[in-house]
């Protein structure tokens, strides 16, 4: 998994809100969390767990009738 960047909403650290946290991988994540970013307002750690969930796409969308 990669590193990202998203907001924060009620931040488990401080409890506000935060625009643009990046997160980062653990190399060895422990059993609570795969990821941990850094709160804006306190500089603690916030954990979280990011789950791979495969996504299928049908080969072609059928277009819905053009009304008009």
């Amino acid at each position: 998994m990669k590193r990202f960047t998203t907001s924060v909403t009620h931040c488990a650290r401080c409890g506000g809100d935060h625009l643009a946290v990046e997160f980062v991988p653990f190399a060895y994540p422990p059993a609570c969390a795969t990821h941990w970013g850094t709160c804006q307002k306190t500089g603690d750690p916030i954990l979280m767990v990011v789950r791979q969930v495969e996504v299928l796409v049908p080969a072609e969308v059928p277009q819905m009738p053009h009304r008009g």
